[in-house]
């Protein structure tokens, strides 16, 4: 009996490690797709002009820390335990910093969006909530998961956390991503959604996309989308607790949530940065359109760095007139 259960255990524990790296494959396939085919709009927009600016930096290490992570989840391990235990940890850092560009660019976008009172208020607190996935993740994988050196089945990781404390660490990172989303979302389209109706209304003519347009349009998506994942990702770890299957929901989700959310936000930057292009390119002034102007508010550097995402937004006195 004792032999079948062992057997038993070992097929699950292959089953496990089998679909794990299908899913990692997959993510990967689907990340690497993205990379080439928006390759091109990333040397036009970030390498040729050879300026270091916010969307370059944000944009980069968007795409470049993820690409790490998953080159790194689905790279063999050393021979060694030390080996192992090394690219272990090294892989949960570097997936723990994706979540830092990502909280910078929402951060950034609530800052240029909002008025002068309340700019610094509510990027405060979408700063440090977008951050708490990173805090979770660096402390529960580095302090609370140990590795064991077994000489017949490898590594052995051993998660100290009890299935409840863990769970409510899931609920806190999901919830407060949850909160920082509708907080950026309800700032978008507060700021946005007036403007871009006086530019269909104004400016029928111009088919192209404008900056208002692009935060609304990209921002919905784009938050929508990861509020839709962050709370089917709390809802499935709800209702997974005490389940023996470890190819539920719950385990699913994670592998594609945060691809997904580097896809997205490198997709939203390429997208201001081609608006931002072609509006310099123009002949129109941007004064002379229905659009927000571009105001200096804060010290020079940090408008060099906001002003390359789409600068802070000020709406012109005629269009409040309309």
């Amino acid at each position: 009996m004792s032999a079948d259960s062992e057997t038993q255990a070992a097929i699950a524990e292959a089953r496990s490690l089998f679909i794990g790296n299908c899913y990692g494959l997959a993510v990967l396939a689907l990340f690497v797709y993205d990379y080439l085919i928006t390759l091109g709009s990333e040397v036009t927009l970030f390498w040729m002009p050879r300026e270091v600016n916010g969307a370059s930096i944000l944009f980069l290490l968007t795409r470049y820390i993820t690409l790490a992570t998953e080159i790194l989840n689905v790279a063999p391990f050393p021979a060694s335990f030390h080996g192992t235990v090394v690219m272990i940890m090294a892989a949960v850092v570097i997936r723990s910093l994706q979540y830092l560009p990502w909280a910078a660019f929402s951060a950034l976008r609530v800052y240029a969006l909002c008025p002068g009172p309340y700019r610094f208020l509510i990027a405060a607190i979408v700063l440090p909530l977008s951050l708490v996935p990173l805090l979770i993740n660096m402390l529960v994988n580095l302090h609370w998961v140990h590795y064991l050196d077994d000489p017949q089945g490898g590594v052995i990781v051993v998660d100290m956390l009890s299935p409840s404390v863990n769970l409510k660490f899931i609920i806190a990172s999901r919830a407060s991503l949850v909160l920082a989303d509708l907080l950026v979302l309800c700032v978008t389209w507060y700021q946005t959604y007036e403007t871009v109706k006086v530019s269909r209304r104004d400016l029928a003519d111009l088919a192209k996309p404008t900056f208002a347009s692009t935060l609304l349009r990209d921002g919905t998506i784009y938050f929508l989308t990861l509020l839709m994942l962050n709370v089917l990702h709390m809802i499935f770890s709800l209702t997974s607790i005490g389940s023996n299957n470890v190819f539920d929901l719950a385990s699913v989700i994670p592998y594609f949530e945060e691809p997904l959310t580097s896809i997205l936000t490198s997709r939203f930057l390429v997208n201001l940065q081609q608006v931002k292009h072609r509006l310099a390119g123009s002949s129109r002034s941007l004064s002379q359109m229905s659009e927000p102007a571009f105001q200096p508010q804060a010290s020079r550097n940090m408008n060099g760095f906001i002003g390359s995402l789409g600068a802070q937004l000020s709406f012109d006195e005629e269009e409040s007139d309309i």
